[in-house]
């Protein structure tokens, strides 16, 4: 039993913090919450303090171009706390080049400092669009030739293992 304890005591935190407009990086974030122990998901619209946590995950999807703009402002306001934690990125999107929006969204210390940058694919899922997002959605989906289809459930158990060595 004590070992068990130990163990317990010694558990990293981890906080999952997602961005997006149609459900595809919740549901994302709700898939590793179910993979890695010790999780807390939160909307990047909810109050957390990430002070509290040793390994930060940031979800996103790829909306013009860009990571989300909530995601990007937490990691703005938030990077000397961040800079002293254990932070990793999965990226939710349809369009097969996703790295030119990592490097366009995140400062430079982020990609250096981050244990994990991971693309999960994505799914467009229309649904669930409103207003300006079902309309950049339709356009996107005549100007793509080839967009991604389906999430890669591969990449989110192999994200969440590779998580799970910082445990």
């Amino acid at each position: 039993m004590k070992g068990k304890e130990r163990k317990e005591i010694d558990m990293k935190k981890i906080a999952i913090i997602y961005g997006g407009k149609t459900g595809t990086t919740k549901k994302c974030a709700e898939t590793l919450k179910g993979l890695i122990p010790e999780v807390c998901v939160f909307s990047v619209n909810e109050e957390y303090n990430l002070s509290d946590y040793d390994i930060i995950v940031f979800g996103s999807p790829i909306r013009m171009g860009h990571l989300d703009k909530g995601i990007r402002k937490v990691i703005k306001r938030n990077s000397e706390v961040l800079k002293n934690k254990r932070i990793a990125l999965f990226i939710c999107h349809v369009l097969p080049d996703y790295q030119k929006a990592v490097d366009d969204s995140l400062p430079s210390w982020f990609k250096e400092q981050a244990v994990l940058i991971n693309s999960f694919g994505g799914v467009v899922q229309m649904e669930q669009a409103k207003g300006f997002t079902k309309l950049l959605i339709k356009i996107m989906q005549k100007a793509a030739p080839n967009p991604i289809k389906q999430i890669d459930e591969e990449a989110v158990v192999t994200f969440a293992n590779k998580i799970k060595l910082f445990l």
